[in-house]
């Protein structure tokens, strides 16, 4: 896998102060640009970029986020840290260093550079065609104008239309250096079984698809503007580009770019069905709509969700198909981190009709959202009879199967009141009929490894502890002075920290440089964990001192947990006191004591 080579360049080359003037007004105060918060609402400048010696950073006195070039680009996008590298760098006009690429990534990354710069040229001549003065033009203009769309509207999403002509993409595509083959893999043209090349999409209403970031065109939907084949049969009204090394539809959501920044602020997302809803809803006001691709929303597209917004809500159709479809969109939200609501529409209406009659029609819509896990209990008992015992049981038994997906075991504890409250029964028999399903309501951690009392105090002090650790050997490691050589794998009981450390280790250990930790990282999360780590607030006070007491008190931590291993061990051989005697010393050395 490729990994950055040049971020702490990047980090030198990028000027905050232009980056963060493109989300709010800044102005020159001393030695630092201050303005109003682009994180929180507020009337007064209390946004901080920069300081003396010129130094990269922000920090806001009012709601205390703060770091470098990439961590704000990271925070006010929603993107991961790698998205964010590459964002900014796209942002500062720099160019990144990839390392560790073998030929065939090479060539794959050259590839999915040339499809995005063709499909770059082939969206503008698509919104240059749709002004254009020919009789397909025009119907698609009045199409659009009849759905209340405005010019601005168009322009934003980008927009086009293409003639009927079989090669008109084709064509113009080869001007510009595309060949052939470049063309089939970008799914732009396609072969027919008689071998005939022919583009992929002829006399339709072109929407460019953009990447999650917004700034590549990595795929197109287009319209159908006639319906009728002319030969008794019927078109598809949406054709979609084939998948591509660019392009997966699982993983893709439209109009996620623009809405991504109003997402993130509001910690919330609107799905839709269609790519006109998505249109109408942002022309009404509704900045945080989005839609799947010609496909279900899926696990994937609840993942990229639940990065930046801590809500979903559902707009479906209010018949059984749009009812069992937002099930399905609340099942694919499990062990994302993300709560789904439903928002059923009004029969033979769609989000774009309702954004068209006005912002109200919306929010009457969205106001009657119901949660997703109570959505999915009225779907599966719907049409079970609850005349009699035997009928009551069945609407339990299936309410307990939706109770049995929910993926957050503290949620699924808690819905047990739920299902008691729609189902009238007690809450003990909800729980004893999920014994007897299979359906275990805690499946979580195991027994005894959820920390309560105390044990959440001492659990929250040794997270703290180590990221304390690991922050001082991203950012500081000088401090250690030699002690970071007794720390090892196992004194990290967190899996992320673990990770972390086994990454600094693989670089050459502390000081080996964030770009070197960032390139022995396993994969991209890891690499997420180690930016969000290096950028947070440092251990206080932070000094060689404090450190050392940081790195004794994480290795006591561990001895600790050995020794109470031994004790688990010793109480299962009292009958082998041979045994008995080799653990006790064992236990003795963990404990830096000499055996008894």
């Amino acid at each position: 896998m490729a990994h950055i080579a040049n971020i702490d360049q990047l980090k030198d080359h990028a000027d905050l102060v232009a980056v963060a003037s493109r989300y709010t007004r800044l102005k020159k105060q001393g030695s630092r640009f201050v303005g109003r918060c682009p994180f929180h609402d507020e009337k007064s400048a209390s946004f901080s970029v920069g300081g003396p010696g010129g130094s990269n950073v922000f920090h806001c006195f009012g709601c205390g986020v703060g770091g470098d070039a990439i961590k704000f680009v990271q925070d006010i996008e929603g993107l991961s840290f790698i998205e964010a590298v590459e964002r900014l760098a796209a942002l500062s006009g720099f160019t990144l260093s990839y390392e560790q690429q073998s030929g065939e990534e090479r060539k794959r990354a050259g590839l999915r550079s040339r499809i995005a710069s063709a499909n770059a040229e082939l969206a503008a001549l698509y919104q240059e065609l749709l002004r254009s003065d020919v009789d397909g033009a025009r119907k698609a203009r009045e199409y659009l104008a009849d759905r209340g769309f405005t010019a601005g509207t168009l322009e934003v999403f980008g927009v086009g239309w293409t003639h009927e002509a079989p090669d008109t993409a084709r064509r113009h595509l080869h001007g510009k250096g595309f060949d052939d083959e470049l063309l089939l893999a970008a799914g732009i043209i396609r072969r027919l079984d008689s071998g005939r090349i022919t583009d992929a999409f002829r006399n339709r209403i072109m929407f460019p698809i953009a990447d999650s970031t917004g700034t590549r065109i990595i795929a197109f939907a287009g319209r159908a503007l006639e319906l009728d084949d002319g030969f008794g049969g019927k078109v598809p009204k949406y054709v979609n580009t084939a998948e591509t090394e660019l392009y997966k539809k699982t993983e893709v959501l439209y109009g996620f770019g623009l809405a991504r920044k109003s997402i993130a602020k509001a910690d919330e997302a609107i799905v839709v069905e269609g790519y006109t809803d998505v249109m109408a809803c942002h022309q009404a006001g509704f900045h945080t709509v989005v839609a799947a691709c010609g496909t279900a929303i899926g696990s994937g597209h609840m993942r990229q969700l639940g990065r930046v917004a801590d809500t979903v809500t559902v707009m479906a159709d209010g018949d059984e198909a749009g009812r069992k479809a937002a099930v399905r969109a609340w099942d694919a939200a499990q062990g994302h981190g993300i709560g789904v609501r439903v928002a059923l529409l009004p029969e033979g209406r769609d989000p774009a009709d309702l954004a068209a009659e006005g912002a109200a029609a919306v929010m009457d819509v969205l106001g009657r959202a119901v949660d997703g896990f109570e959505h999915a209990v009225a779907v599966e008992i719907d049409g079970v009879a609850a005349d009699d015992a035997r009928g009551r049981a069945k609407r339990l038994h299936a309410a307990v199967g939706v109770l049995g997906r929910v993926g957050d075991v503290i949620e699924r504890i808690a819905a047990v009141d739920t299902v008691a409250a729609v189902t009238g029964f007690e809450a003990d028999a909800v729980r004893r009929a999920a014994q007897e399903d299979g359906v275990d309501l805690t499946a979580a951690p195991s027994a005894g490894q959820q920390p309560t009392g105390a044990g959440q105090v001492a659990d929250a002090r040794r997270k703290r502890i180590e990221a304390h650790v690991l922050w001082v050997a991203l950012n500081q490691p000088e401090l250690f002075a030699g002690r970071f050589e007794t720390v090892v794998a196992d004194d990290f009981l967190a899996d992320a920290a673990r990770q972390v450390f086994t990454a600094v280790m693989a670089a050459g250990g502390p000081g080996a440089g964030i770009d070197r930790i960032l390139n022995a990282a396993a994969d991209d999360e890891v690499r997420s964990v180690i930016g969000r780590v290096a950028l947070s607030t440092p251990p206080s006070p932070c000094d060689e001192r404090s450190v050392a007491r940081l790195v004794e008190a994480l290795t006591a931590a561990r001895a600790r947990r050995d020794s109470h291993e031994v004790k688990r061990q010793l109480a299962a051989m009292k009958d082998d006191p041979e045994a008995a005697t080799a653990l006790l010393a064992e236990q003795q050395r963990l404990l830096g004591r000499p055996a008894q």
